[in-house]
């Protein structure tokens, strides 16, 4: 107990003599909590106005309607605390982690937020108005109502964001497929599916991606919100690359601009009413088979060994063909005559 109370008469003490120093009095100090270990301070109301908190540890502090105008809070800890109505106006928040932070009406009005983390954030209702987000991570944040009119994002993610509501928000300015909109004549893009050309997350009345059929959705969601919406969803490589499991393929679908049901933003996935299937992408046009997760090919085949890149490790070829007893296309599996039905061969077997 005694340690706590040293520690909340340093802070008091400290903050009186910011007080002082804010209104110009030559025994006032400022405020230097560098570094400082604030976590679960009781800081409701307090004025650290140009204080400096860089790289404090304000973790589940409590600071709602705070004064941190100018404050420093560059690379600070401030992941779960409460800034309910925090005034962090032209703040310097490089670096700082606010992730699942409550700021809900809290002023960030031209603060300085590149890099920072503000993932899971709510930010119900917060001004955000000529803040630079730039490389900032505001993904799963709640942005409903908030004031976004002159901020700075590029680069920043706000894939999952809460978006309804947000004022003065230019998507355009953010969301570089929107440029598909207006391209003429057939697109291109990538159509993750599973080992059975099936889709990889729907259990029921799942479509399957035939090569050469046309797929349409009549019911495809065109709410730019909805990034899990109701659609043929296809993507960026980036995108496929990084969501890609064991035993996916990966197809080439074409459609047009009218095809584009909704594209929303962040992570490089969009939905369409329907595409054609134009053929699936070889190992090799994912990067090498070699080059594919490799720690899993030498724990699994062998050291040496690469995946098959006929059956993509599955060690089996599914073909897909139409059954007229339950009148639906399905998939017939039959072992890989390559890998003779182990899933993988030597690098030295790989064909260029």
């Amino acid at each position: 107990m005694t340690s706590i109370h040293m520690i909340v008469d340093e802070i008091s003490e400290k903050l009186a003599g910011h007080k002082k120093w804010l209104a110009g009095n030559p025994n006032g100090v400022r405020a230097d909590f560098r570094g400082a270990d604030l976590s679960q301070a009781s800081l409701s109301g307090a004025n650290l106005s140009g204080a400096n908190l860089s790289d404090a540890d304000l973790s589940h502090a409590h600071l709602s309607g705070a004064n941190l105008f100018y404050a420093n809070l560059s690379g600070a800890d401030l992941s779960r605390a409460d800034l309910f109505h925090a005034n962090l106006s032209h703040a310097y928040l490089s670096g700082a982690n606010l992730s699942d932070s409550e700021l809900i009406g809290a002023d960030l009005s031209r603060a300085y937020l590149p890099g920072s983390n503000i993932s899971g954030a709510n930010l119900f209702g917060a001004n955000l108005f000529g803040a630079n987000l730039s490389g900032a991570d505001l993904s799963r944040a709640d942005l409903f109502h908030a004031n976004l009119a002159g901020a700075k994002l590029p680069r920043a993610n706000l894939s999952d964001a809460k978006l309804d509501g947000t004022i003065g928000l230019n998507m355009r300015a953010i969301n570089p497929l929107l440029m598909l909109l207006h391209q003429q004549g057939p697109i291109r893009a990538y159509k993750l599916v599973s080992g059975d050309f099936g889709s990889p997350v729907i259990t029921e009345n799942r479509m399957i991606y035939k090569i050469g059929k046309t797929i349409e959705v009549e019911s495809a969601s065109t709410d730019s919100n909805e990034e899990c919406g109701p659609g043929i969803s296809v993507a960026t490589m980036p995108w496929i690359i990084s969501n890609m499991r064991h035993g996916d393929r990966v197809l080439l679908v074409e459609f047009e601009a009218a095809d584009i049901a909704a594209i929303p933003l962040g992570g490089g996935k969009f939905h369409l009413h329907r595409c054609t299937v134009v053929r699936e992408l070889s190992p090799a046009e994912l990067g090498s088979p070699q080059e594919v997760s490799n720690d899993r090919n030498s724990a699994i085949l062998g050291v040496g060994a690469c995946v098959c890149p006929d059956c993509g490790g599955d060690k089996q070829i599914v073909h897909v063909k139409y059954d007229a007893q339950i009148g639906r296309t399905v998939g017939v599996a039959s072992c890989c005559k390559l890998c003779n039905g182990t899933g993988g061969i030597f690098a030295a077997e790989v064909k260029p």
